[in-house]
């Protein structure tokens, strides 16, 4: 059973989601300039919040990853039972 997210909550993801992807940028700059060898990170602060936060979504990317995996082989499972009944079906349809 899974709880239904009130209005304050959904505000609260919904601005959790736009600070990360405004860190993401900020870090995506920054790490374009240090390529460049034209700036270093201003602060260790800086460079150890951008770590997280690329390690924060390499980490979603392998359990997207993952997911889609299963339910690629749920969907292949479920293929393969729908012939299986079908196939039934029509063996006992052919024996009447």
């Amino acid at each position: 059973m899974t709880a239904k997210s009130s209005g304050p909550a959904k505000a609260v993801a919904a601005r959790t989601r736009e600070a990360i992807a405004d860190l993401t940028a900020l870090c995506d700059y920054y790490e374009a300039l240090r390529k460049l060898d034209i700036v270093e990170y201003p602060e260790p602060a800086l460079q150890t919040a951008c770590e997280r936060v690329q390690a924060l979504f390499l980490g979603q990317f392998r359990i997207a990853e993952t997911l889609e995996k299963e339910l690629a082989e749920l969907q292949e499972a479920r293929k393969r039972a729908k012939a299986a009944s079908a196939a039934r079906a029509a063996a006992e349809n052919a024996q009447a």
